[in-house]
């Protein structure tokens, strides 16, 4: 166990990637059905619950994004909360960063640095499909 990085933080960070991909997918599928969602509808929550192949889909992101960067996630999360801080001695949230890594890694032009300092990181780019 890292001093920055409980034992849940990966945990963590992979349910929210996984969370995401399922969410943004299962909505894609109901619009092409026709379905409207209202405005500011929590897809998170109008969405089933997480299948573990999404979490599955979430842990491969993971892996790609260590091998393109040759780094572990729990080094470029540091780097990340670095970036941001300046701080040697902490960490970023994981569900923050899960989600935004898998809004990159889909490509759908959200990015963790839209809200946060620019630290190097290559971003695969993997595609969801539970269909």
């Amino acid at each position: 166990m890292s001093k920055h990085y409980p034992d849940t933080w990966i945990q963590k960070l992979v349910e929210s990637a996984a969370r995401l991909a399922w969410a943004d997918w299962w909505a894609n599928q109901q619009e092409e059905r026709g379905r409207r969602f209202a405005p500011r509808t929590d897809l998170y929550d109008a969405a089933p619950p997480t299948p573990e192949y999404a979490k599955v889909w979430a842990g491969m992101m993971v892996g790609h994004v260590e091998a393109a960067n040759h780094l572990n996630i729990y080094s470029i999360g540091f780097l990340a909360h670095k970036a941001d801080t300046g701080d040697d001695d902490g960490n970023v949230d994981p569900e923050k960063f899960g989600v935004a890594l898998a809004f990159m890694a889909l490509g759908h032009g959200v990015s963790w640095f839209d809200d946060h300092a620019k630290f190097p990181l290559k971003m695969p780019h993997l595609e969801f499909d539970a269909g």
